[in-house]
């Protein structure tokens, strides 16, 4: 930290923080609206309160904390000091940029290739009954690929401040991650049936040649 160069300096580093929020929400968002005429945010159903929603709620509060925790992390000396935040190892920050690099661009191209199906919330019954199975471009390798990007950002920029708050609310996000996509899987396969499990035995759920 005391060499405050462009891969070091913290504000850099939570600029670039702020700027995957604002393109992975804002700038998708327009886009979106530009491709469709219509936002990609919804809200869920009234009477669609399930496991997804409350999954999606647990979230919030580890990422509040992961978030918090590299903000101080990043501003403030007493924080990086305290005798809880010795970082668990030494990286160079270079491994981090490149893979919280990677991990926006391939988010926002998996992004882009979901088209019209990309939609941040539950939708009703009769949107859903009008949605198509997506099974190309990035998703003929992964059945997943825009929560596989969005974890390894996240892992990237978790690099930076190798301190253990970070890293459990990181594993925490990720665990909930995974369960939000066990129930995902399962309304897919509700939703299409066996055109969905023949995709799910050609795409592994993340990434590799595990087929699950």
């Amino acid at each position: 930290m005391n060499e405050l160069s462009i891969i070091h300096h913290p504000y850099i580093y939570l600029a670039f923080i702020s700027f995957h929020l604002f393109s992975g929400q804002g700038l998708t968002g327009v886009c979106y609206w530009l491709r469709f005429g219509k936002s990609p945010i919804i809200c869920y159903q009234k009477q669609s309160y399930n496991r997804h929603h409350l999954i999606s709620q647990w979230l919030i509060l580890p990422v509040l904390v992961w978030f918090s925790c590299i903000s101080l992390y990043a501003l403030s000396q007493e924080f990086r000091s305290s005798c809880f935040n010795w970082p668990l190892s030494v990286i160079s920050p270079l491994y981090g940029w490149g893979i919280a690099i990677i991990g926006l661009g391939g988010m926002l191209v998996c992004q882009y290739q979901m088209g019209e199906a990309f939609r941040v919330g539950q939708e009703s019954k009769k949107e859903q009954s009008q949605n198509i199975l997506k099974t190309k471009g990035c998703f003929k390798y992964s059945r997943n690929p825009i929560y596989f990007f969005s974890i390894l950002y996240l892992i990237g920029v978790s690099l930076w401040s190798l301190i253990w708050p970070v890293w459990i609310a990181l594993m925490t996000i990720i665990v909930l991650i995974h369960f939000l996509v066990l129930e995902e899987e399962h309304f897919l396969a509700q939703r299409f049936g066996d055109a969905y499990l023949i995709y799910k035995r050609s795409a592994p759920r993340y990434i590799g040649l595990i087929r699950t």
